[in-house]
Parts: C-alpha cells; sequence; structure tokens
C-alpha cells in the first residue's frame, strides 16, 4: 500500500510537465483534432514508459559498455552527431525568426501523425535526464527485486498517471468540442507566443550546450556528457 502510494504521489508530481501540457493544448488548438492528441499521448506514453523501464533494467549501461568497446572513438562520433544536431537546431531557430506567416497558410505538414509522434518521442526523451520524479520512483522500485512482469506493472501505473493530464484534455475537448474551441480561440494568440517562446528556448539552450559541448571537446577532448557520467574510451 506504501508503494502504491509512492507510486501515486511521484506521479501526479511529475505529470504537471508545463512543456508536455502546453504542447497538447497547441495540438488540441491547431490541429482540432482528438486523433492527433491521442497520438500524442500514446507516443508519450509508450517512450516514457519503454526508456524508464529499460533504465531500471540496466540496459542502457549494457549499450554504453558496447559502444564503449567498437573500435572507433565514440567521443569523436558523439560530437560529429552532435554538431549536425546543432545544425538542425540553428536552422530552425534562424527559420522561425524570419518567417512571417501568412494569412492564407494552411494547416502546417507538422500536423500529421509521424510528425506528431516524433515530437511526442523526441520531447519526452529530452525530458528524461530532468525527471527527477520518475528516478526516485525507479530507485524505490529497483532495490525491491519484483519479478518483470510485477516491475512492468508498477511502470504501467506510473507512466498512466505521467499522462493523465493529457488524456484530461483530450477527454475535454471531445466532450465539449465546441466551448474548448471558443475558450482557447480567445487565447490562441497567447497559446501561439508562448509556444514560440519555449520553441525558441529550447533551440537556443540547445545551440549553446552543444556549441560548448563542440568547443571543450577540440580543446581538450573533454565532453560536458563526461561530467554527468557517460564516460566513453577514446
Amino acid at each position: 500500500m506504501k508503494l502504491l502510494f509512492f507510486v501515486l504521489i511521484t506521479g501526479l508530481i511529475d505529470c504537471l510537465n508545463p512543456a508536455t501540457i502546453i504542447t497538447q493544448l497547441l495540438i488540441l488548438v491547431k490541429s482540432k483534432s482528438a486523433k492527433l492528441s491521442a497520438y500524442f499521448a500514446l507516443a508519450t506514453y509508450v517512450t516514457y514508459l519503454a526508456i524508464g523501464y529499460l533504465f531500471s533494467l540496466g540496459l542502457t549501461a549494457i549499450l554504453k559498455n558496447y559502444i564503449a568497446n567498437i573500435s572507433i572513438s565514440w567521443n569523436f562520433t558523439f560530437i560529429f552527431v552532435e554538431l549536425l544536431v546543432l545544425l538542425v537546431c540553428v536552422y530552425f531557430l534562424i527559420n522561425g525568426l524570419t518567417t512571417v506567416k501568412k494569412p492564407t497558410e494552411r494547416k502546417s505538414i507538422f500536423l500529421q501523425p509521424l510528425p506528431i509522434i516524433t515530437l511526442a518521442i523526441g520531447s519526452t526523451l529530452s525530458d528524461f535526464p530532468t525527471a527527477l520524479p520518475y528516478f526516485a520512483f525507479i530507485g524505490k522500485i529497483e532495490p525491491m527485486g519484483f519479478d518483470m512482469f510485477t516491475t512492468f506493472a508498477y511502470f504501467s501505473l506510473y507512466n498512466f498517471i505521467y499522462i493523465l493530464p493529457l488524456l484530461v484534455l483530450l477527454f475535454l475537448y471531445r466532450n465539449n468540442q465546441d466551448y474548448f474551441e471558443i475558450y482557447f480561440k480567445k487565447i490562441e494568440s497567447f497559446i501561439d507566443a508562448l509556444g514560440k517562446i519555449v520553441l525558441y528556448v529550447l533551440l537556443s539552450s540547445c545551440i549553446v550546450i552543444f556549441s560548448i559541448d563542440i568547443l571543450l571537446f577540440f580543446h581538450d577532448g573533454n565532453s560536458i556528457w563526461n561530467s554527468i557520467g557517460f564516460k566513453f574510451s577514446q
């Protein structure tokens, strides 16, 4: 009973994720599609469940050791990938700051199932390193020695709690669509501005972190990620 209470509390704390909730709101307001919203919630659930469960099983450590033993330099390969991501972030940041929205603009190509699922996976993976309640939950479950089925059941429950705000928004939209659209149409410009701010902050943060990391690597061969435990052989 105490464990279930712990799962409930940590899950409720973790579910109050402003970035995920705002993204769900933007999908509903912009696409007016409950189906796309459901795709986002389901992809978020599966991704968060998978990465947390694999982390608890120690598969990340196994993969890390495997990668460390390959013949090429992992650090150099990682920096190369990081550089590519940096260039993509710069492109989208510049494009977002310089593109003028036309009044006749149709529904964005990004409001399609595959981009929405990709967005859910990417945002969930980026949130995981800072998910302190999730780490507390994993730290509580791991020493208990449950079998795989029981462990998976607890993870499934935790992640259901995590996506509850997304499901609540989806439920409200499906049952009060007209009111929902009227209400959010009044604050659509605010949501647009807030969404852009969140996007630009994320892109700018990635650009700054990746730039510093690349400069450090070429200066002395070290990486920011080494300082947080991702130590790979040269």
